[in-house]
């Protein structure tokens, strides 16, 4: 993430377009030790997380509607892109792939 932080932080912004949100709660008080030399703020909060849990609110209609399936399959058709980023982060093959 740290190398490919433009990337991230497009993923984030194109997640937050289609109202998709992290889930803040399991966040470190403090950046992980060894990265004192990173100045950007939006990288190092985005450094504190525990994980990265990506959400949508349903209303209860919908969760109790027939297009439920429809908002599943579209919240995965949304996130995708972000979990190909963090598929590739943690296999390195995954990426040699990509780029061959």
């Amino acid at each position: 993430m740290i190398e490919r932080d433009e990337e991230f932080f497009e993923l984030e912004s194109d997640l937050a377009s289609k109202q998709l949100t992290w889930d803040a709660d399991r966040k470190l008080t403090r950046p992980p030790n060894g990265l004192k030399h990173i100045k950007d703020a939006d990288l190092i909060d985005r450094l504190k997380y525990k994980g990265f849990i990506v959400t949508r609110y349903l209303d209860e209609k919908t969760v109790h509607s027939d297009k439920l399936l429809d908002a599943w399959t579209k919240l995965g058709h949304n996130i995708l892109p972000f979990m190909d980023f963090v598929w590739r982060a943690v296999d390195p093959l995954r990426e040699e792939d990509c780029n061959a």
